[in-house]
């Protein structure tokens, strides 16, 4: 626990919050922690702990989508559609890029055809699976793994509130796999749009450049009032390092898929893709590796796996970012095909 005696305590009980909320928030709502302590562990564990409010991506009109590609061009670390991405090997000496990407509806055959044309010129194959937003379960924080499962949002009324405040798709973007604080998310809108910031608030809107985590607080009220929120996602390295984290594409019964590997896994990422099927981001066990490479019929049927590649991940992290200022249109409020920087991807100037 790197001398933090409270913080798997805190973990818990962030994980079982039923709404976003900012550090301060945080602790003045729970008041056995100090804001100072949570900025601090923070601080200290940087990249080994991350947390952040997931959304259903679906209500903001995007799509789920999942690509594994062979042997990929030093573009694709940079692929504007993606907000995370790993090393992963499914044979020896197979170099496999895996990146976790959300596609606007009307983005999909256009992006499609993006894919076709970059197998054998920037990639040597690109396998797509769609699925449905996912969620995340911890083994040891929580008492029912299938508690996580997504809640309907209202579509329309949703995107009402973006056309009044298109800085919400910034917060989100610039938290989602970040886990920074309210005036670090700021700090980062602020310095990627510069004056383009002031597009994505509402015209009469004071503008407030030094004190912008007001304006981030009101984008984590939205997602709570909106029912956009979904789950606070936490990414604690040392959960990895208890067993072996894998991908596997799983064919059966959602509900027995994930019964089955939360008992044993300490970490699962689910991503629904079917009913009777899920693609999966276990933290494998000894116990639960062995069940995964054995014939006995008690675990659902495994079609694919990919092991994540830790060395390669640890000397070559992959970091990935939506890039919603090419991807998002303020004054609009639709979302735009970025033609001109995808045509690096299929192999062109």
């Amino acid at each position: 626990m790197m001398g933090h005696k409270h913080l798997l305590q805190f973990l818990g009980i962030l994980y079982d919050s039923p709404k976003a909320m900012g550090i301060e928030e945080f602790a003045r709502t729970n008041r056995r922690f100090t804001a100072r302590s949570l900025y601090r562990w923070q601080a200290e564990l940087s990249d080994d702990l991350l947390f952040f409010p997931s959304v259903a991506f679906h209500s903001l009109g995007l799509s789920t989508v999942h690509l594994f590609i062979d042997d990929p061009g030093s573009a694709w670390l940079e692929f504007p559609y993606a907000i995370r991405g790993e090393w992963v090997v499914s044979r020896p000496g197979q170099r496999t890029l895996y990146l976790h990407c959300l596609v606007p509806c009307g983005h999909e055959l256009e992006l499609a055809g993006v894919l076709r044309d970059a197998e054998g010129i920037t990639a040597a194959k690109i396998t797509s699976i769609e699925s449905r937003d996912g969620w995340q379960v911890l083994r040891d924080f929580g008492s029912n793994p299938l508690s996580r499962a997504p809640a309907v949002t209202r579509d329309q009324h949703v995107w009402d509130v973006v056309e009044r405040l298109p800085l919400l798709i910034a917060v989100i973007f610039e938290s989602v796999e970040h886990g920074q604080s309210l005036p670090a998310i700021w700090e980062s809108i602020y310095q990627r749009l510069g004056k383009r910031t002031w597009e994505y608030l509402p015209r009469f809107a004071r503008r407030l450049p030094t004190n912008g985590k007001a304006y981030v607080k009101e984008c984590f009220a939205l997602l709570n009032h909106t029912g956009l929120f979904r789950q606070n996602i936490i990414r604690y390295r040392p959960l990895n390092a208890i067993g072996t984290p894998m991908f596997l594409q799983v064919e059966g019964e959602l509900s027995a898929i994930i019964n089955a590997f939360a008992q044993h896994a300490p970490s699962i990422d689910v991503f629904p893709i079917t009913n009777d099927s899920a693609l999966l981001r276990v933290v494998s066990t000894h116990a639960l590796t062995q069940h995964v490479f054995s014939t006995l019929p008690n675990l659902p049927r495994i079609s694919t796996w990919h092991f994540v590649d830790t060395p390669r991940n640890e000397c070559e992290p992959v970091r990935p970012r939506f890039a919603y200022e090419l991807l998002f249109d303020p004054a609009t409020t639709e979302w735009v095909f970025p033609t001109e920087m995808l045509k690096k991807f299929r192999g062109g100037p």
